[in-house]
C-alpha cells in the first residue's frame, strides 16, 4: 500500500477528478450544472414548446365546449342587440391574444391565460343563453 502525504493525496485526487470520473468530490461537484450533479434531474424552467401546446389545448378544449352549445345566429343577434357585450367578448379575445404572445415570446403567465379563457367561455356562455330565451320567446305563439 503507497503511503502519501495529505499534500499529495490531495494532488492524485484532484488530478484524477474529471467530469465521468465516479469518484468526485463535493468542491469538483459545486461548479457543475445541476444536470450534470444528479443524472436524471430536469431543470424547473419549462419547455416553451410544451408550455405553448398547455395553452393550445386549454383553449382548444373551450372553444370544442363552446361549439357544443353554439346556437346558430348568436353572435349576430349579440352585435345587434347587446353590443356592450360583444364588446366584452372582443376585449376578452384580444387579452388572450396578448396573453399567447406573451408566453410565445417566453414571459407566459398560464394562469392569468387561464381565468382570460375562463372569463371569455363565460361570456360567450352569457351571449348563447340571451340568444336561447329571445329565439325562445319569439316561437312560443298565444
Amino acid at each position: 500500500m503507497e503511503t502519501l502525504s495529505l499534500k499529495a493525496l490531495a494532488i492524485k485526487v484532484l488530478q484524477g477528478n474529471r467530469p465521468g470520473n465516479i469518484m468526485e468530490t463535493s468542491s469538483f461537484q459545486a461548479g457543475k450544472p445541476e444536470e450534470e450533479k444528479f443524472p436524471g434531474f430536469q431543470r424547473a424552467i419549462p419547455d416553451k414548446a410544451a408550455t405553448l401546446k398547455e395553452y393550445q389545448v386549454l383553449f382548444e378544449m373551450t372553444t370544442s365546449e363552446l361549439g357544443a352549445i353554439y346556437l346558430p345566429g348568436t353572435f349576430e343577434m349579440v352585435r345587434r342587440d347587446f353590443p356592450e357585450l360583444a364588446g366584452e367578448i372582443q376585449a376578452g379575445e384580444d387579452q388572450i391574444n396578448e396573453l399567447w404572445l406573451q408566453a410565445r415570446d417566453g414571459a407566459g403567465d398560464m394562469e392569468a391565460f387561464r381565468k382570460a379563457v375562463d372569463r371569455w367561455q363565460t361570456l360567450h356562455q352569457r351571449a348563447i343563453r340571451f340568444y336561447s330565451l329571445i329565439k325562445d320567446s319569439e316561437t312560443v305563439t298565444l
